[in-house]
């Protein structure tokens, strides 16, 4: 029996040793105390379906208190991460999982998350100015264009510096689209324009 209690089973049980040569040996349930035989010809099986359906363990998996504000900061960072559209956090499947893994969770519309979305935006946007600001070494910039496969050309503005732990940084500061021609000027105008923002 030593060997098949490293089974993760074992996790959520007590094994209790036969009290007589004439009884068997007990496994009972850390969370509701319902007992099972436990003989080495019993196997796990029973265990493990018990596991899966005890109605006290997933109430004390799901007490754990919900920081929604928290929650939210993550589903819009999955959102912005992984180029989501805003509606992913309608879907009933991934809801579903949601509050399979917490009982009080409160999904957000696509709406809820699209200004949560532009809030961290904002947010992450006033901490970089202020890394910026504190910055004693020199900034350098680098724009780049591109053509989307619909003919659109945008313009993305990127600033490289060294921080304080002398590793080199790199942080898009903005990007937009830019209707030809792109000529130098207007180039140049588009540069500036997202800079002052």
């Amino acid at each position: 029996m030593k060997s098949r209690r490293f089974s993760k089973v074992w996790n959520d049980f007590h094994y209790v040793e036969a009290q007589s040569p004439t009884k068997k040996p007990k496994a009972i349930c850390k969370h509701c105390g319902k007992e099972y035989d436990a003989s080495s010809v019993s196997g796990t099986s029973n265990f493990k379906h018990h596991i899966d359906n005890c109605p006290k363990r997933s109430k004390e998996l799901n007490t754990g208190q919900l920081d929604q504000q928290g929650y939210r900061e993550l589903v819009a960072k999955a959102i912005i991460k992984h180029g989501y559209p805003f509606t992913w956090s309608e879907h009933s499947g991934n809801r579903d999982v949601h509050v399979f893994l917490n009982k009080s969770v409160q999904p957000v519309s696509r709406n809820t998350i699209m200004a949560d979305c532009l809030e961290l935006h904002q947010s992450l946007k006033q901490e970089l100015k202020s890394v910026l600001k504190a910055i004693s070494g020199k900034i350098c910039l680098t724009s780049d264009m591109w053509t989307s496969c619909t003919s659109r050309g945008f313009l993305c503005l990127t600033t490289h510096y060294v921080d304080e732990n002398w590793k080199l940084q790199c942080k898009i500061l903005n990007f937009c689209h830019v209707p030809p021609p792109h000529r130098a000027n207007i180039l140049c105008s588009a540069v500036h324009a997202l800079l002052r923002e």
